[in-house]
């Protein structure tokens, strides 16, 4: 009999406790839902942005124009064939929040960014120096990709980001651009700068990019975060 009243009484206590403990997993799986749903809309607001801007893909039949302020400035220019294509392809890896520790992990990629140009020109004047370029061919940046984590504090008036980190890597680059300045092939030297240099200069100074980088990354999220029914970037 009393193990009988003591299996009720046990039965009874855990009944009771069941509905809060049901509540309290929903609460904690609300939060990280909405916490991952905000930063989740943060990317479609800077894709539609992209898109609706027209920006992806970018194309250019052909546009030329001419340039006057005299006396210092007077040049033409002209550009056919443009197409830039891969911006908006953000793709997400990693999001996840933990309610526990009040960090978000993030990993977010641009597979591929391709350029192409049939033609570029510009030739005129610029103060009292002629200036006379050309610029055709094609350039692709891939793997571009930023990850790291924040810590974040949420509660009914928001989302605050209190910290925020960020790695920046690059896949590689690779340009193949036939350029004339003043009639003189400068190709080669932008190819190398653009291929060799460039990927060297951000391996020697990642840790001043990550920093500055997740500054910026933060205060962009901030700023949308701060402002839940509007997706205007600014």
């Amino acid at each position: 009999m009393k193990f009988f009243v003591f299996g009720l009484a046990l039965l009874v206590a855990g009944a009771s406790a069941f509905p809060e403990q049901v509540r309290v997993a929903d609460f904690q799986a609300s939060e990280r839902n909405s916490f991952i749903d905000n930063f989740r809309r943060i990317i479609e607001v800077i894709r539609s942005f992209i898109v609706d801007n027209k920006f992806d893909p970018w194309v250019i039949a052909r546009h030329e124009r001419e340039v006057v302020q005299l006396p210092h400035l007077n040049v033409q220019y002209f550009i056919e064939k443009m197409e830039l294509t891969g911006v908006s392809n953000i793709r997400i890896n990693k999001m996840e929040y933990s309610t526990l520790f009040s960090r978000f992990d993030y990993d977010l990629e641009l597979p591929e960014i391709s350029l192409s140009v049939g033609s570029f020109g510009i030739t005129g004047l610029i103060f009292t120096r002629n200036v006379n370029t050309a610029l055709s061919g094609s350039l692709k940046v891939s793997g571009i990709r930023i990850a790291g984590e924040a810590h974040v504090t949420v509660d009914l008036s928001g989302i605050t980001i209190n910290t925020l980190e960020a790695r920046f890597t690059l896949g590689g680059t690779e340009a193949n651009l036939q350029i004339a300045v003043q009639e003189n092939d400068v190709s080669e030297r932008v190819n190398v700068f653009i291929n060799e240099r460039i990927p060297n200069w951000i391996k020697n100074n990642e840790r001043d990019i990550n920093r500055v980088l997740g500054n910026v990354i933060k205060a962009i999220a901030q700023r949308i975060l701060s402002r839940p029914r509007t997706v205007d970037l600014w």
